[in-house]
């Protein structure tokens, strides 16, 4: 009962950040949206990393740090081969959006790992990441899109389900090592 309250109180302090920063939003129409979208970007991976250590699933915590690494570093290479204007006209590194990315990588990896539980808070986190990007605008649509993707791409590669487990069995001459995933 604990460990909710701990992770209910993480979501609703985040929740009421989102909501005072979203205000602020509102009345600017590009420098706070810009502000909303690095909060929910940090804030999201940090809220879900806390509930994974909280509860004691450190490889959950690595597969959400090696989701988010492969994120970046795809985002960037891409980045570094597309030069592409940002709508504000501030630089040539809009194509993909690593806010959005990161988002959506974080609620991916929430989804998998935790079959769903809680995947939708941060789905819709990522969403109003995406929308926040484009309307600060530092963004397209097809810049969130594409930073989107790479996020679940990448996260559904480097987050094995919760009930994922690996044995090792002795062998005469060796060691078998067996990965089990339960079908989804």
């Amino acid at each position: 009962m604990k460990k909710s309250r701990v992770s209910l109180s993480a979501m609703v302090a985040l929740m009421v950040a989102l909501l005072g920063t979203m205000g602020q939003a509102l009345a600017d129409t590009t420098g706070n949206w810009d502000k909303l979208s690095t909060v929910l970007s940090v804030g999201a991976p940090v809220v879900a990393g806390f509930n994974s250590w909280r509860i004691g699933d450190d490889e959950g915590v690595k597969d959400l740090g090696l989701s988010l690494f492969g994120t970046l570093v795809v985002d960037e290479a891409i980045k570094n081969v597309r030069h592409e204007r940002r709508p504000d006209g501030s630089g040539n590194d809009s194509f993909p959006s690593n806010h959005a990315a990161i988002s959506f990588a974080t609620a991916r990896y929430v989804d998998i790992r935790y079959s769903g539980s809680g995947a939708d808070f941060y789905y819709a986190a990522a969403v109003l990441t995406s929308y926040a990007r484009v309307q600060a605008r530092q963004h397209y649509w097809k810049d969130t899109i594409a930073g989107g993707g790479i996020g679940i791409l990448m996260s559904g590669v480097a987050t094995d389900p919760k009930s994922a487990k690996v044995m090792a069995t002795p062998l005469k001459g060796g060691v078998a090592l067996t990965w089990l995933r339960p079908l989804e």
